[in-house]
């Protein structure tokens, strides 16, 4: 196979930094769905970051009241010793 030397800086193109590497192998169509894809997974993934948070912030509280608890009752020095 033998490939001019038009091809091959098209090629090379596609693979530097601002080069488009989906020229001539996407539609318009296409990149846009996956650009709305990397959005939608964006999207669950902060959602899913800030359900972990709030699970984590709760927990670090009940945590928080169950020393306090064990403190109250004498089973764990109020110091903390």
């Amino acid at each position: 196979m033998v490939t001019s030397m038009r091809e091959t800086n098209e090629r090379r193109k596609r693979f530097e930094p601002g080069g488009n590497y989906f020229a001539g192998r996407c539609s318009d169509g296409e990149i846009v769905q996956a650009v709305r894809s990397v959005e939608k997974a964006k999207s669950v993934t902060e959602d899913a970051l800030q359900t972990i948070h709030e699970r984590n912030r709760r927990q670090y509280y009940g945590v928080h009241q169950l020393i306090v608890l064990c403190q109250e009752v004498g089973l764990v020095a109020a110091d903390g010793q």
